[in-house]
């Protein structure tokens, strides 16, 4: 479980860096669906004893993790436009399974500066087994670091 904690934080963190300037919402769905909506201003998340601690402004939310869904940024008050189609980056062992509207340009960089793969992506979620190390995943404008172990 340690293991699982660490790999979603640091996705965590990673996609917050990316996403944080550039939106006002953090959506989080939850297994039952429902979506619990934080501002993104001050926005402080914790992880511990199996639950992440969601603090925005004087608000605090402790959610259990093996509730959680997926979590996205979004400028929309009530989540539903990027509902349809937001980024969601899942890390499972060596394989990376991204989904992303539609067109989105996807390109994935070794620390290095290879680039290990790149495609336009469906209305699928699309998967790239990596090797151990750093990379950079870009999808159009936004970027996000991923460490696969």
């Amino acid at each position: 479980m340690m293991k699982k904690t660490l790999i979603m934080a640091s996705l965590l963190v990673a996609s917050m860096a990316m996403q944080a300037a550039d939106y006002s919402y953090l959506n989080i769905k939850l297994t039952d669906n429902t979506v619990k909506q934080f501002d993104a201003n001050g926005l402080v998340l914790t992880f511990a004893d199996d639950y992440l601690t969601v603090t925005s402004g004087s608000k605090t939310t402790s959610i259990a993790q093996n509730t959680l869904a997926s979590m996205y940024f979004t400028n929309d008050v009530s989540g539903i436009n990027d509902a349809i189609s937001p980024v969601s980056l899942r890390l499972n062992g060596r394989t990376m399974t991204l989904s992303a509207p539609a067109g989105s340009q996807v390109q994935v960089v070794s620390m290095g500066g290879m680039l290990i793969d790149h495609y336009t992506a469906s209305a699928y979620a699309q998967t790239t087994t990596l090797r151990p190390g750093i990379y950079i995943v870009k999808i159009d404008d936004r970027t996000t670091k991923i460490h696969v172990k």
